[in-house]
């Protein structure tokens, strides 16, 4: 079950670590807030939970200056990297957040990063069965990220292609308007067009006027079509 802000992975043994959640959370943050050994030891020892506490599985012994710095080195240090993980946790989800907001990334990419976070973490504690477990979570992960990365670079290249075609569209637009002014100032083109033969002759008569010996009719290009099939 995961552990919460103020728990450890560790089972801990001790005078500090056998009192409730809540009073190992302010010990912590006493000591975040830079109280002293002394000060800290005058309020547990005079609270009422803590000393039947202590009267139930210390023989009302007190809390002494060695257990708080047991538990500074133990239960205060999981605190501590308990809670900027839990921090890097946070920035991580509005990284993410913003990512979707943006465009320049997805809800997925945020929560791979968060969850490849929390794997670090536990790696610290975990035994070699896990580990191996967790590694095979990992790789799935970057198998993921990086169909991800495929599918993106994909879809850049499809966009890419279609910019390209576009820009050909317009730059044959471009050139056949050029064109068309040209061959509307020659005379011979201009005589053609006005008279009164069908458009598929007019086709062919211009087709020669413009294209010269390139030009192929009708019957010439399907037969040479046939021929190199």
């Amino acid at each position: 079950m995961p552990q919460g802000p103020g728990e450890s992975n560790v089972a801990r043994r001790g005078k500090i670590a056998s009192l409730p959640l809540a009073i190992r959370n302010e010990i912590n943050t006493r000591l975040d807030n830079g109280s002293s050994g002394g000060e800290i030891l005058n309020w547990l020892n005079a609270d009422k939970e803590v000393r039947e506490v202590m009267k139930r599985r210390w023989s009302g012994h007190a809390i002494t200056d060695g257990n708080l710095s047991d538990w500074r080195l133990g239960g205060y240090a999981d605190w501590l990297r308990r809670r900027d993980h839990l921090e890097l946790l946070r920035e991580l989800a509005e990284h993410g957040v913003k990512m979707g907001e943006t465009g320049t990334g997805s809800f997925a990419d945020g929560s791979a990063a968060i969850i490849g976070s929390r794997l670090m973490l536990a790696l610290e504690t975990a035994s070699d069965e896990e580990a191996l477990k967790m590694a095979k979570t990992v790789h799935r992960l970057r198998a993921g990220d990086r169909g991800r990365a495929k599918l993106d670079l994909q879809r850049r290249k499809l966009s890419q292609r279609d910019e390209m075609i576009e820009l050909e569209r317009q730059k044959y637009r471009r050139e056949t308007t050029i064109q068309f002014l040209t061959w509307y100032q020659c005379e011979e083109v201009r005589r053609i067009a006005d008279e009164k033969f069908d458009n598929s002759e007019k086709l062919e008569l211009l087709g020669k006027e413009i294209f010269g010996e390139d030009w192929k009719t009708e019957q010439e290009y399907y037969d040479e079509f046939r021929y190199d099939i």
